[in-house]
């Protein structure tokens, strides 16, 4: 007995050294994590913030709808408003809002179709509008955050940024509504090289790292950090909810006061929205301004929001805490809200015009004006306005006060072209496209002019050569070009862009450098190999391979070119056809330039395709 008492003495005093000195790594791990939680803090915390309030009186959005192409241009460089050349109609999109939007709060704006809360869609515009307009639709978020800007808009009102009217004085970011991510690198790879973009050169790559880390633990993305975003399409990669915390993270990486959301929730499922709006609530907490647009939140969703703000066709129906909103409505429409009724359904549906028929348009009609004449009334007394502050104001162009980028020219270069090889490599089927089609494009011009005879015979056949040389390699190669960047190459660069993270020479630079070390150089070399020997050519064969890379520089040129007018692929091959046509009529092979017509004789200069 005594035995086995000490034996059992000896295992307990062993599990206790053993837990203690668990106990101790535990305490040493977490005294760690707190050391570079503190080092880290100064000067790129994640939860550092520094609180915004937004303060919004009186706010309208009016916009002419038919001012011409031609009265736009002249208000442009006569830097006047389009409504006071030409008498326009004035079309109104946000009418007299007024708010307060306090740090540390989540806040939906919520509304019907047409409500202003989203967009103006462009089909209600005139081509006029649509040149003007840098973006398309006139928001509420859009012109809290700045984001609109056109010569036939007219904003009147005042929104102050702690005290403020200029909005660089706080950190903001805005996250759109569709995800732009590429969709072969991992989550953590996608934040390291946003975060070597955004942040400062002077932070170092430990910093960036450290910082990458805790934003993948805040928004809950550790499970998913080395797994590939994807597209949604193919099997594999992240889902919907995963790549739109990708999408937040992103913008997180700066460390915003403000974070402005345009309908995150859309496209995902009824728990991936939820999870999703819980880790909203959670960036509220920490003392962040929220602002976001929601369609039809469930009503777990609609809990978790501090304020709410109804819009109804563009005016304010309830702005204020969700606490009392149902009580604020209850008290003008009574006994509306029956019972297993999701609150956010019943809320649209009271602002909301119903336009099926004539009788319930004007019954719907009569019941939103209500709704609104008691708002307006009551944000009167709520929400004083200096009157001194509410003269009509243009949105100034913050971009050329946001020139400044973040990191230098030499660093745009160096990380976009990493990240543009690495997706490069990861890409398969650009590069056998580009790689098969050299090998097949060699074979078959190179058997149709196969052993070219070097006699009177045989002239025409070689200048045949040349132009297939010239046009049949570069016409295919523009159009795997366009694909490959209507796919999502230029819709990051624009993203990017308009947060001024990268200039479009630092952009062109890398994605040619990157490229160059696998297709431009490579594909070219090819081609003209097995052209060069099948055809059976004389003389040296570098100065055709000069000729044939030169060809293939203009060829992803001009393909970036067409894209840069239309972002569609559709439209830019069309545009790609058409010049390609254009061009091969004036390159003189098929009519000879000197009997080609004085009037016409000027599209040879623009063709590459000369022989």
């Amino acid at each position: 007995m005594a035995a086995f008492d000490s034996t059992g003495a000896v295992a307990w005093a062993r599990f206790e050294m053993g837990a203690k000195k668990k106990d101790s790594l535990f305490h040493e791990a977490t005294e760690m994590e707190i050391r570079i939680s503190e080092n880290y803090r100064q000067p790129l915390s994640f939860s550092d913030v520094h609180p915004a309030n937004i303060t919004v009186r009186n706010l309208g959005v009016e916009v002419d709808t038919v001012a011409s192409v031609v009265d736009t241009l002249t208000a442009k460089f006569t830097k006047s408003k389009v409504g006071d050349m030409v008498g326009g109609t004035q079309k109104k999109i946000l009418n007299d809002v007024s708010g307060v939007f306090p740090a540390g709060t989540l806040t939906a704006v919520i509304g019907g179709s047409g409500s202003g809360k989203v967009r103006l869609y462009p089909h209600t515009l005139h081509l006029a509008d649509l040149i003007s307009l840098i973006a398309p639709q006139t928001t509420f978020l859009n012109v809290l955050s700045h984001r609109m800007r056109g010569l036939n808009l007219t904003i009147t009102g005042s929104t102050q940024y702690n005290g403020s009217p200029d909005l660089l004085t706080v950190t903001t970011a805005y996250v759109t509504q569709t995800d732009v991510l590429i969709p072969s690198l991992t989550v953590r790879e996608t934040l390291l090289y946003a975060a070597s973009l955004r942040l400062p050169s002077s932070t170092t790559s430990q910093r960036r790292k450290q910082l990458v880390e805790e934003v993948i633990l805040e928004l809950g993305l550790k499970e998913c950090a080395d797994t590939r975003v994807g597209d949604g399409v193919k099997k594999g990669g992240c889902s919907g909810g995963e790549r739109r915390r990708v999408s937040i993270a992103i913008q997180m990486l700066r460390n915003p006061s403000i974070l402005f959301l345009d309908e995150p929730t859309t496209g995902l499922d009824a728990t991936s929205a939820l999870h999703l709006v819980k880790t909203l609530k959670h960036l509220a907490n920490t003392g962040r301004t929220i602002i976001t647009t929601i369609h039809q939140p469930r009503s777990g969703i609609f809990s978790l929001f501090d304020r709410v703000t109804l819009l109804s066709r563009g005016s304010v129906a309830y702005t204020g805490p969700t606490s009392d909103c149902l009580s604020w409505f209850d008290g003008l429409l009574p006994g509306g809200l029956r019972p297993h009724v999701n609150p956010a359904d019943y809320l649209i549906d009271i602002i909301a015009v119903d336009t099926r028929t004539k009788e319930a348009e004007e019954e719907s009609q009569a019941r939103v004006n209500k709704l609104l004449v008691a708002w307006n009334k009551e944000s009167a007394a709520r929400f004083a306005s200096d009157t001194t502050a509410l003269e009509k104001f243009r949105v100034p162009d913050e971009r050329a006060r946001r020139m400044k980028q973040s990191v230098s020219f030499l660093r745009q270069v160096q990380v976009l072209t990493s990240r543009t090889l690495l997706t490069t490599v990861r890409d398969p089927f650009g590069l056998m496209c580009s790689w098969t089609e050299a090998v097949f494009m060699g074979l078959v011009c190179g058997l149709i002019f196969y052993k070219i005879p070097h006699n009177l015979t045989g002239i025409r056949s070689t200048q045949a050569a040349f132009y297939m040389l010239v046009v049949g390699h570069s016409y295919l190669i523009i159009l795997l070009e366009i694909y490959r960047l209507t796919r999502i190459d230029i819709q990051l660069f624009d993203r990017e862009r308009g947060e001024n993270l990268v200039t479009g020479v630092a952009w062109i630079v890398s994605r040619r450098i990157a490229h160059g070390i696998l297709e431009d150089l490579i594909v070219p070399a090819v081609f003209c190999s097995i052209f060069y020997h099948l055809s059976g050519f004389q003389g040296n064969i570098s100065i055709l391979l000069a000729v044939v890379v030169l060809v293939h520089y203009i060829a992803v040129s001009f393909a970036l070119f067409c894209v840069t007018l239309l972002r569609n692929f559709a439209w830019a091959a069309l545009m790609a056809n058409l010049f390609a046509t254009v061009q091969a009529c004036g390159s003189g092979f098929f009519a000879q330039a000197a009997t080609i017509p004085v009037h016409a004789r000027w599209m040879k200069y623009i063709s590459y395709h000369v022989s």
